[in-house]
This record gives structure tokens, C-alpha cells and sequence, in this order.
């Protein structure tokens, strides 16, 4: 069993998560640059290069909103399974016909996956939007992604709730401060218990006294190692 203990204010990590998958963010931001309308070797000019993200972005959110996997899409469209990988790599841009087959299997507008079927859309525009929502682009984000998009439903929804978990200790600005070192540098028992009474298995079930038990004697055993020279 692996066990889920908070790292900040002193805690101490038996098996933690992947710290990436502590900032789960559903959408991938692209970063651009401006360019002329001026066709590349690929045929595609940088707006539509840049198009190929753009998709590729919204269909790896819709994705992990809805829980899918990319095979899972590709029986639900009948769109080859090269073609799917093609979207969601950023190698090609998907026909009219695939984006409204695409749009209906996650249940939203044409537009949402393609917003050239968006009345006065523009790359420029696009961007804009992003920027104003505050959403950074990070190479930490586009990793959690990519490993959340190799999990079962099962472990990307521990993921999620792992992320949910740490965003509301994050926004509560009177959470409680645990000291797992007092300044003679002895383990407190009491932080000891309190540390290992908050953790949880990663199905999010609270320990057993058994479980307990072992979860303290590793954080004393961690600690002590991590403190020969004090």
C-alpha cells in the first residue's frame, strides 16, 4: 500500500505521489509567435501549424475532462487509430468531417475543437484568450498530462483527487501547521500521531491501526536516517 503524506510544513514523505501530479491542470497552453501568412515545407502556414496545436490542446482536454482514453475515441469516431494519434500530437489537421465526429463523441460544439467553425476566430484572438485567463504554459502541466493520459480511470481519478486535495490546502489560508521537529530535534510522538491519523491509502480510505502503526515506524525510521548529524 502506498501512503499519501504532505511533504510541506515538516511532513515527512513515506511513498509520495509524482510531485507533477500535484498541479493538475486540464488544459495544455501553446505558446506562438506571430508570423507572416508564408507557406512552410509542410504545405501549412505558421497559423495553421500553430491550428495543429490549438486542436491538438482541446482534444487532450476533452479527454481528461471526460475521463477517455485516445482508443476509446478512435472506436467511438471510427477514425483510425493513426489519424486519432496524428490530432492529438500536433502532426495534422483533422478533416471537417473527423473535428464534427470528434465533437460529438465529447458531446460539444464543432467549434470547441476547431475554432476556425468559430464566427470571427483568429490565431491572434485564440492566444489573447489564454493569456487572460492566467493559465501559464509549463513544462510541469504538459507532463502530468501526457502521464495522466497512460493511467486507468482508476489511478487518474487518484490523481485528481490528490490535486483537489492539495488546491484546497493551498487555498486555506488557516491550515493547520503541523511541526514534525521541535528546535531540540526530537520527533514529537503527538506530530508523529496527528502526521499519520491525516494520511490516507491511495483509494482515499483512511489507515487502520495496523496500517497506522507501520506508517509511523517508517516516518520515525525516514526521519532518524534524515537526521544522523543533528
Amino acid at each position: 500500500m502506498s501512503i499519501i503524506i504532505t511533504t510541506k510544513n515538516g511532513f515527512i514523505p513515506i511513498l509520495s505521489l509524482k510531485n507533477s501530479f500535484y498541479s493538475v491542470i486540464i488544459t495544455l497552453i501553446i505558446k506562438s509567435k506571430g508570423e507572416k501568412m508564408v507557406r512552410g515545407r509542410s504545405g501549412l502556414t505558421p497559423q495553421e501549424e500553430q491550428l495543429k496545436k490549438v486542436i491538438a490542446s482541446n482534444i487532450k482536454k476533452y479527454l481528461l475532462s471526460n475521463n477517455k482514453k485516445a482508443v476509446e475515441l478512435q472506436r467511438g469516431t471510427g477514425i483510425s487509430q493513426s489519424s486519432v494519434s496524428e490530432y492529438i500530437n500536433a502532426k495534422t489537421l483533422p478533416s471537417a468531417g473527423n473535428t464534427q465526429k470528434i465533437a460529438d463523441f465529447f458531446g460539444v460544439l464543432k467549434s470547441d475543437i476547431d475554432p476556425r467553425y468559430k464566427d470571427g476566430y483568429s490565431i491572434e484572438e485564440w492566444k489573447k484568450s489564454q493569456t487572460d485567463s492566467s493559465i501559464k504554459n509549463d513544462p510541469i502541466i504538459d507532463e502530468t498530462i501526457e502521464t495522466m493520459r497512460q493511467l486507468d480511470e482508476s489511478r487518474q481519478q487518484v490523481v485528481l483527487a490528490t490535486a483537489n486535495v492539495q488546491l484546497k490546502e493551498q487555498n486555506d489560508s488557516k491550515a493547520k501547521v503541523i511541526p514534525m521537529k521541535k528546535k531540540s530535534n526530537v520527533l514529537s510522538d503527538e506530530a508523529l500521531q496527528e502526521a499519520v491519523d491525516t494520511a490516507v491509502a491511495f483509494d482515499g480510505i483512511p489507515l487502520n491501526e495496523q496500517e497506522k502503526e507501520a506508517a509511523k515506524a517508517l516516518i520515525r525510521r525516514f526521519w532518524e536516517e534524515d537526521h544522523l548529524e543533528d
